[in-house]
Formats: C-alpha cells, sequence, structure tokens
C-alpha cells in the first residue's frame, strides 16, 4: 500500500501522521497527536503504515487521554515493552 501526500501514516513511533512529503526513501508529516513536525520515516528501514481516518483517530483519542503507554498496549505491546521503550526511545 502505497503512502501518497495527504494519506495518514502510522510512525514507526505509532504516532498517527498527515503525510505532507515524500521521497525516495521515506515519508515525512505532521502529527495528529499535537501538530509537531516532521516526523519522518524510512519506508525500508522503519515500515510506516497507511491506517485510517478512523484508525488514526482512535490513536488519538487513545493517546490523549491515556498516553503514549496505552497506545503501545493497544497495539500488542507487552507492558515491560512498553516501558523499556518509552523511558529508552524518549
Amino acid at each position: 500500500m502505497t503512502i501518497k501526500i495527504g494519506d495518514i501514516y502510522k510512525s514507526c513511533n505509532y504516532i498517527p501522521v498527515r503525510c505532507t512529503e515524500i521521497d525516495e526513501n521515506g515519508v515525512s508529516g505532521v502529527s495528529l497527536i499535537d501538530g509537531s513536525g516532521p516526523h519522518s520515516c524510512d519506508i525500508y528501514n522503519c515500515g510506516p503504515v497507511k491506517i485510517t481516518e478512523e484508525e488514526a483517530q482512535k490513536l488519538v483519542k487513545l493517546w490523549n487521554t491515556e498516553g503514549e503507554r496505552a497506545v503501545l498496549l493497544y497495539e500488542g505491546w507487552t507492558p515491560e515493552a512498553a516501558d523499556n521503550f518509552i523511558k529508552n526511545w524518549r
């Protein structure tokens, strides 16, 4: 599934992002969580995933009400892995 400008993708940090730029190796855009950016992902190494508007809104609501950890748990991470990711990569 190809990501195009205007599409929403889930970054390698599980942030829903509106795509604003594409180059030969990746995509970049603005976070739907807080409007920050650019959030860039390499297509070959990060594996951004195109998602629907509905899925994006679900992630935004979960992130804003319960936090990043809740999003990681929703995505299937164990509590220990989520805590380790947040501690070591944030």
